[in-house]
C-alpha cells in the first residue's frame, strides 16, 4: 500500500456565484491511515477521536444508540489496530478494512475531479437558491457508522464508505446535505431581516417546531436530490429508489403516522423528541416522514410553481399553510392527501392564525 499523507491542510474550496463548498478530507483519510499503519503516532486512536467529524459522528450515532460513545469509538479502534475483526461493529469498521482500496481510490478520485463533481452538484441545487442568498457549506468525508449523511450547524457530513464504488451516490447525499444548509440559511436571512418575524406563536410546543421542520426541511432536499433523476443503478440507489416506492404507495398512512405523532407531542409534552424522530425519520422505519414533506412541497411546486416556493423557504408554517389552503382551493388538486380536520385546525392553531377555513 503507498502511504497516507498527512491530512491538515486537505481542505479544498470550490466558489460559485452563490454557494461556496469546502471539502474537508482530515476524517477520512485519517481512519485510513490508521488503518494502514497503526502502530503510526499521527493515527493513534486517542487522536483520531478527537477530531471534529469523528466527535459529530459519534454523536450522532449516541442520539440512535446510547451505548455508542467515544469510549466505543476509540475501542473498537484499539481492537482493529491488533488486526483482529470486530463482532460487535456499529461504526461498520470491518467493512471499511474490507474495501480499503476502493475507498482510497474513491478519495483520490474525487480530489482530482472536485471541480467537476461539485458543479453537478451545484447544478442540482442551484435553481433552488433564491436570488441575494450567499451560502457556504463545509463538506466533511467521515469513514464509520450506520448512518450515510447528515448536516450539523451548516456543515454536512458525508460517510464515503457507503458510497465509495459510485461517486453519483456521493452526488446524491451531498446535494441533500448542502441543501439542508442552504435551507438554513435561509431561514437565518430572514430573520435577520426582520427582527419582528416570528415563526410560531407557541413557545411551549418546541417539539412539534421540530417535528414540522424536519418533516419539511427533508422533503425539501428530496425534492432538490431525488434518488429518481439520478443516472446510476448501484446498490445505495436502488435502496433509496426502493424507499422512495415503498413511501409513495403508502403515503395516506404516512400522513396519519405524521397526525398520530403531531398529536402525541401536543397532549404528552413529555414525550421524547428523539422517539418521535426515530419513528418518522429513520431509515429503520423507511424514513416516512421525509416523503410527507416532499409530498407536500412537490404538491406546491407543481400546482403554484418552483419560483413561488422559493417564496416559502424558510417559513416552515406558511409552507404547511399553503398546502391546506392549495387543496381546499383548487378542484384541480383533488389527488392531493387532506390533513385531517382535526390536525389542521391544530397546525393553524400552532401557527398563530384561527380563521383557518
Amino acid at each position: 500500500m503507498n502511504n497516507i499523507s498527512r491530512t491538515k491542510e486537505k481542505e479544498l474550496v470550490e466558489k460559485r456565484a452563490n454557494l461556496t463548498i469546502s471539502v474537508n478530507f482530515e476524517c477520512a483519510k485519517s481512519l485510513l491511515g490508521f488503518i494502514e499503519q497503526p502502530k503510526s503516532p499521527e493515527f493513534e486512536p486517542s487522536r483520531l477521536i478527537r477530531l471534529h467529524g469523528n466527535r459529530v459522528l459519534v454523536r450522532e450515532m449516541h442520539a440512535l444508540n446510547r451505548n455508542i460513545n467515544l469510549d466505543t469509538f476509540e475501542n473498537s479502534l484499539i481492537e482493529i489496530g491488533k488486526g483482529k475483526l470486530l463482532e460487535n461493529d456499529p461504526f461498520q469498521l470491518n467493512k471499511i478494512i474490507e474495501n480499503y482500496g476502493e475507498i482510497k481510490t474513491f478519495i483520490e478520485y474525487f480530489e482530482n475531479n472536485l471541480s467537476d463533481v461539485l458543479q453537478n452538484i451545484y447544478s442540482m441545487l442551484s435553481k433552488f437558491i433564491p436570488e441575494g442568498i450567499f451560502i457556504k457549506a463545509d463538506l466533511n468525508l467521515i469513514i464509520g457508522g450506520g448512518i450515510d449523511g447528515f448536516e450539523e450547524n451548516l456543515s454536512c457530513y458525508i460517510a464515503i464508505h457507503h458510497v465509495f464504488n459510485d461517486i453519483e451516490s456521493f452526488k446524491l447525499i451531498a446535494a441533500h446535505e448542502v441543501f439542508h444548509v442552504i435551507h438554513k440559511t435561509i431561514i437565518e436571512e430572514k430573520n435577520n431581516n426582520n427582527e419582528k418575524r416570528k415563526m410560531y406563536v407557541r413557545d411551549d410546543l418546541n417539539n412539534i417546531h421540530n417535528l414540522f421542520f424536519e418533516t419539511i426541511n427533508e422533503g425539501l432536499s428530496l425534492l432538490v436530490a431525488n434518488p429518481i433523476s439520478i443516472n446510476s443503478n448501484s446498490d445505495y440507489i436502488k435502496q433509496m429508489r426502493k424507499f422512495y416506492s415503498e413511501n409513495t404507495e403508502r403515503m395516506d398512512g404516512n400522513f396519519i403516522l405524521f397526525e398520530s405523532l403531531l398529536f402525541r407531542m401536543y397532549y404528552d409534552r413529555s414525550v421524547s423528541y428523539d422517539t418521535i424522530k426515530n419513528i418518522g425519520f429513520s431509515s429503520a422505519w423507511g424514513m416516512p416522514l421525509y416523503y410527507v414533506g416532499y409530498f407536500i412541497v412537490n404538491a406546491i411546486n407543481d400546482y403554484l410553481g418552483q419560483k413561488y416556493l422559493i417564496t416559502l423557504l424558510g417559513d416552515i408554517p406558511k409552507i404547511f399553510q399553503c398546502y391546506i389552503k392549495l387543496y381546499k382551493s383548487n378542484e384541480m388538486a383533488s389527488e392531493i392527501i387532506r390533513f385531517s380536520t382535526v390536525a389542521e385546525k391544530l397546525i393553524f392553531e400552532i401557527s398563530g392564525i384561527e380563521n383557518y377555513g
